[in-house]
């Protein structure tokens, strides 16, 4: 249940609620759902709530695309983000992100989700064991490491650049950057497409 109470920090993520209005609009809330609605560059999405949303994208607006992907993909020097919480002397992830080569977005280790225990991970695996008694991965970041143990259960994505194509009715998408406009809705440059709703876009 916790990792359905989650988010992509932009990629990520990403700190993942599924949505969080904002006070000013210089906050950025983080938007989630299927989009019911396609109209060109303007749609509405349907939050997990029923919330429904409505957001007009930039013309030139980018696309994530989150990948299902294994934990047996993620090798020492990759960059992933990781949703986890306490698990004795480690950590069991909620969720993990694998980012693009080179991409070190949102580096650093602080808290994550409405659990006050909950932390979200954006580093280098330093090291991956995988078919032992726990698959488990070591992340390293400001000179600070974390063992995360990831479960069969744990949705593990990929992020990719996708296409506008990727958006349309139906989509499974997730905004981290979205600003507030007139008359409760938002808009944004960039969107997440998962292929799968069970997985993180955000």
């Amino acid at each position: 249940m916790r990792a359905l109470n989650t988010l992509y920090m932009t990629v990520a993520a990403i700190a993942l609620a599924v949505i969080a209005l904002p006070a000013s609009a210089q906050q950025a809330p983080r938007i989630r759902g299927e989009v019911v609605v396609f109209a060109g560059t303007n749609i509405t999405v349907k939050t997990p709530e029923g919330k429904m949303v409505d957001v007009t994208l930039d013309p030139k607006f980018t696309v994530n695309h989150a990948v299902k992907a294994k934990l047996t993909d993620i090798k020492p020097g990759d960059f992933v983000g990781t949703g986890a919480y306490p698990d004795g002397d480690s950590w069991k992830a909620a969720e993990v992100h694998i980012f693009p080569q080179g991409s070190r977005q949102g580096e650093g280790h602080r808290p994550w989700s409405s659990d006050p225990t909950g932390t979200m991970t954006n580093a280098e695996v330093t090291a991956a064991v995988v078919g032992a008694s726990k698959d488990q991965l070591t992340l390293t970041t400001n000179g600070a490491s974390f063992k995360i143990t990831v479960t069969p259960e744990t949705p593990i994505v990929r992020f990719t650049e996708g296409t506008q194509g990727l958006v349309r009715k139906g989509a499974w998408v997730g905004i981290s950057n979205a600003v507030e406009t007139p008359n409760d809705k938002y808009s944004a440059k960039s969107i997440t497409v998962s292929d799968d709703k069970r997985y993180p876009v955000n």
